[in-house]
């Protein structure tokens, strides 16, 4: 319960370990703060969070903010953007990264679930 598709969950990476055990698809952006692209990002994982028609769901984890989620997932740049499937890891995402683009690659996750 709580917020639906269409909210962008700021999470840290152990709320992310729970939330994809819970979310059959899930898209996952691991920024920092500070970096131009990831504020460039935002307002696109935002459209691309109120798009989506099949119930996959982005977050975001601010990786400068909790430095463990390098470690944890192994995030050496940002933007990375990860799309989980049933809980597990299923590819790194290497789109284009415009609202789109995210919907489509979210749309055909949900579909695998």
């Amino acid at each position: 319960g709580g917020a639906g598709a269409g909210t962008v969950l700021a999470l840290n990476p152990y709320g992310l370990e729970d939330f994809v055990g819970n979310h059959p698809a899930v898209v996952a952006v691991f920024c920092a703060a500070s970096a131009g692209k990831c504020r460039l990002l935002a307002p696109e994982v935002q459209k691309a969070a109120e798009s989506t028609a099949t119930g996959a769901r982005f977050v975001t984890v601010d990786a400068e903010e909790h430095p463990e989620a390098r470690i944890i997932y192994g995030i050496e740049a940002y933007p990375t953007i990860r799309l989980f499937l049933n809980g597990r890891m299923a590819e790194e995402y290497e789109g284009k990264r415009l609202a789109g683009d995210l919907t489509a690659a979210a749309d055909k996750l949900a579909e695998a679930a």
